[in-house]
């Protein structure tokens, strides 16, 4: 049972969720189950982090968002 599973049962049903992790806590594997629950996710890390989609590999500083303030580096 991961932490999550245990933490559910105790938010009410409807209860707007958002979910705050650092770099700890950015793999795919806890944000599908964030997803799952429809809840939010914020993950504070490195704006300098390399990412990758689908091969072509790319700072979180190159990131352009469609809606403000969905993502911001802070320095």
């Amino acid at each position: 049972m991961t932490l999550l599973d245990m933490v559910k049962p105790l938010i009410p049903e409807g209860s707007d969720v958002i979910f705050l992790g650092d770099g700890e806590f950015d793999g795919v594997g806890l944000q599908a189950q964030i997803a799952a629950n429809e809840w939010q996710y914020v993950c504070r890390t490195a704006c300098n982090r390399i990412l990758c989609d689908d091969g072509d590999e790319f700072s979180l500083q190159k990131l352009v968002c469609n809606q403000a303030p969905v993502c911001t580096c802070l320095r």
